[in-house]
């Protein structure tokens, strides 16, 4: 994503998960390119990634954990 001329990459992953070897290479280029990486476990996590980037949300959204029917 871009936001205010700079580009955002998150990748989401799961405990398990590797980058593999093209993710990491667009993630040096967009390091290369003055952007910000990070790498996400959950949807709290990604969240705090927004967060700390200054990157606003419409509104606030809290991560909750999924209801069984």
């Amino acid at each position: 994503m871009l936001h205010r001329g700079i580009a955002h990459m998150i990748e989401i992953k799961t405990q398990a998960g590797e980058l593999s070897d093209p993710q990491q290479s667009v993630m040096a280029a967009v390091l290369a390119g003055g952007g910000r990486v990070g790498v996400a476990l959950d949807a709290e996590e990604m969240l705090g990634l927004l967060d700390a980037w200054g990157i606003p949300r419409a509104r606030r959204l809290v991560a909750r954990a999924s209801v069984a029917a």
